[in-house]
């Protein structure tokens, strides 16, 4: 594919290994070059990690929600490479490329 959309699917995957098994599963779709848009459910300034979280997806204030530095983290072993991000009132939108 040269594309491969995800809106909010991210949001619900709630493990680490459910996430990477996710975009490996992207990646084997994606041609070399190919594009993958992530949408995610942003963090809002008031909502903070703290040491009880676990891989950032465990607390109540924070679950569900990616800033596009973690998604970056996520996606960069995954050969993909952030092009682009915008935000809008409760979303984060970002274009990764395929290495």
């Amino acid at each position: 594919m040269d594309l491969v959309l995800s809106t909010y699917v991210f949001n619900i995957i709630m493990n680490s290994a459910g996430r990477h098994a996710y975009l490996d599963n992207a990646v084997a779709n994606l041609k070399p070059g190919g594009y993958l848009l992530m949408e995610v459910r942003c963090r809002q300034p008031q909502e903070r990690c703290d040491t009880a979280c676990v891989d950032y997806f465990s607390c109540a204030d924070c679950s569900k929600t990616l800033t596009h530095e973690e998604l970056d983290d996520l996606l960069n072993p995954h050969g993909l490479r952030r092009i682009s991000h915008y935000y809008r009132s409760h979303a984060v939108a970002a274009i990764y490329q395929m290495d």
